[in-house]
């Protein structure tokens, strides 16, 4: 029987000016969408922000809930982990904001790309299927 540690998570798919913001980890080079753990007593909403700010540099707002994704992966000492994250459509809180400085530990790489770009580029299916839908809905591509 498989025993899996649930870790709900939340994070955003950023757009600005037709432009789509995509993060490539330095460690793993894994590419894909600012996301981290919902911090206890913390809302779904202010966790994805704050994952956004932390992974990018970046103040966001919400614009819209675009749904979830559930994956399951293998962890350290043979740990099973079901990760469940909430995405957002999100924006920019400043268009002329530059980027700060991140948070210690993170290693990630910002960049702005066509919604096409990031479809062809994001790591994981999941993701790219995401993207298709916020592309479609929200982009008009």
């Amino acid at each position: 029987m498989n025993t899996y540690v649930h870790t709900p998570s939340a994070g955003g798919i950023v757009i600005q000016d037709g432009k789509v913001l995509i993060i490539t980890s330095a460690i793993r080079g894994s590419v894909d969408f600012p996301k981290g753990t919902i911090e206890s007593g913390e809302s779904i909403e202010a966790a994805a922000m704050r994952e956004v700010e932390e992974e990018t540099g970046y103040r966001v707002t919400i614009l819209e809930d675009i749904g979830t994704l559930t994956y399951d992966y293998e962890g350290k000492e043979s740990k099973r982990w079901r990760k469940t994250v909430s995405y957002f459509l999100m924006e920019l809180a400043d268009a002329n904001q530059p980027i700060k400085n991140l948070q210690p530990g993170e290693d990630f790489e910002n960049e702005w790309v066509s919604p096409n770009e990031a479809i062809a580029r994001l790591t994981y299916d999941d993701a790219r299927e995401m993207m298709k839908h916020v592309a479609e809905r929200f982009l008009n591509n």
